[in-house]
């Protein structure tokens, strides 16, 4: 075998393996969904206008309160309910979206929802056909 001739097969086999890597660290997470969306829209009674939801690249979610119109008490009990679960998501550009609850017992509560985004614009919808509309702030 002439000298470098194994060096194409390993080089072919990392360029490989490098392109794995990379597809299943993005698959999962639609980019353009990342950052902060201000709830301005609700048909749900758990969640109120003024809310934010942050999707981070990590594929954690942050609700919190934000601007929103809560009673002390209100503000206590979300994060009672909120506060003691961690919440991850899958989403992907032809508009899934998982939402994975992790609380605190150990289980996990997977909603399916879809979304549409178009711009600074994000519309979520979940199987029973609750919509949730935000705005980037």
């Amino acid at each position: 075998m002439p000298a470098g001739d194994g060096i194409k097969p390993a080089r072919a086999l990392f360029a490989a393996l490098a392109l794995v890597a990379l597809l299943v660290s993005a698959c999962g997470v639609n980019r353009e969904l990342v950052g902060s969306w201000k709830l301005v829209e609700t048909g749900d009674t758990v969640f109120v206008t003024g809310m934010f939801f942050e999707f981070r690249e990590d594929r954690s979610l942050l609700i919190t309160p934000g601007a929103a119109s809560l009673s002390e008490a209100e503000r206590e009990a979300y994060q009672t309910s909120y506060g003691e679960s961690d919440i991850t998501y899958t989403a992907s550009p032809d508009g899934s979206l998982n939402l994975i609850l992790h609380k605190g017992d150990g289980r996990r509560v997977t909603v399916r929802m879809t979304y549409e985004l178009l711009e600074d614009h994000l519309e979520i919808q979940d199987e029973e056909g609750v919509t949730l509309v935000f705005h980037r702030p």
